[in-house]
């Protein structure tokens, strides 16, 4: 999720008042509901390692216990007339929200590493979503809009539930439709997986893929007029890369980011050119992409 939507979603929280002493320290919450994104720092380090570090140890549960003490700290320091038990609660208030968000777009978040390597996603809004944006907005505007505080705040975030419902009956309606409308192509089948992915800004069209051991399906529904034309992508690949998955941080971080993968070897002097595509953004153009080489001696 981008950082503008952490911060609304973060201001909602504290004009609320669902927690006392939150419009004190209203400051905490913001950073709180932005510092996991602390591994922004590996783009300087170039858009692989970025990739390998982002939404792994700064989004586990593990990371935010590390970056929640300096940040309690720093409220203790800022905020001395807040008791430091709702200070410490305030923190983990933002770090939550943050968690949560992430946890809603196609990403997700690793939440157990380094126990286990593995993103938790819902994956019904993309990383970018302007009508969450505006309904986080009223709590930002108050002062010019002629409702009591703490009703406007609560009202939005009433709201945002609201929006996250709707977006996960229309997931499961995609993927219901989509799963009926497969059932009657035979080599689908043996579909053991199928996933619904959002388009942005149209809520009622849905990415979906579906897999089987040997290949991905994919397609654009839409809940109003159905599924479009298919595209098959061979999975076989991916034996291929077994042996070198302990050889490239890269890969590895790739074949546990997601289970749709696309992937195009080719064999040069130097070894092996490898490119991946995420197929969960492949609406969006090429979606993430991931390029590299292997060595055929490791």
């Amino acid at each position: 999720m981008d950082t503008v939507t952490h911060i609304l979603f973060g201001i909602a929280l504290t004009r609320s008042e669902l927690v006392p002493e939150a419009r004190s320290a209203e400051a905490i919450v913001i950073l709180g509901s932005i510092i996991p994104d602390i591994d922004l720092m590996f783009r300087v380090k170039g858009i692989n390692q970025y990739f390998i570090h982002h939404r792994r140890e700064s989004h586990s549960l593990l990371g935010l216990f590390f970056l929640s003490l300096p940040l309690w700290l720093f409220g203790i320091l800022v905020f001395p007339e807040v008791s430091r038990g709702w200070l410490y609660l305030l923190v983990w208030m933002g770090l939550f929200s943050h968690i949560l968000l992430d946890y809603l777009t196609i990403y997700g978040v690793n939440w157990f590493y380094p126990f286990r390597n593995f993103f938790y996603n819902f994956g019904i809004i993309p990383i970018f979503d302007p009508w969450l944006d505006i309904l986080l907005l009223p709590p930002v505007l108050e002062k010019f809009i002629p409702l009591s505080q703490p009703f406007l705040s609560r009202l939005s975030l009433l709201l945002c539930l609201g929006y996250f419902v709707l977006l996960a009956l229309f997931k499961l309606i995609a993927i219901f439709q989509v799963k009926e409308f497969f059932s009657k192509i035979p080599e689908q089948l043996g579909a053991k997986e199928i996933r619904a992915y959002p388009y942005f800004l149209n809520p009622f069209q849905w990415l979906v893929l579906a897999s089987t051991d040997k290949m991905v399906y994919r397609t654009k529904h839409s809940l109003i007029s159905g599924p479009g034309p298919i595209s098959r992508f061979n999975r076989k690949i991916l034996s291929q890369l077994d042996a070198f998955r302990d050889k490239s941080q890269l890969l590895k971080a790739f074949l546990v980011f997601t289970d749709f993968q696309n992937w195009e070897l080719t064999e040069t002097e130097q070894g092996i050119k490898v490119v991946g595509n995420d197929l969960r953004f492949s609406h969006y153009g090429k979606g993430f992409r991931a390029e590299f080489s292997l060595s055929q001696n490791g």
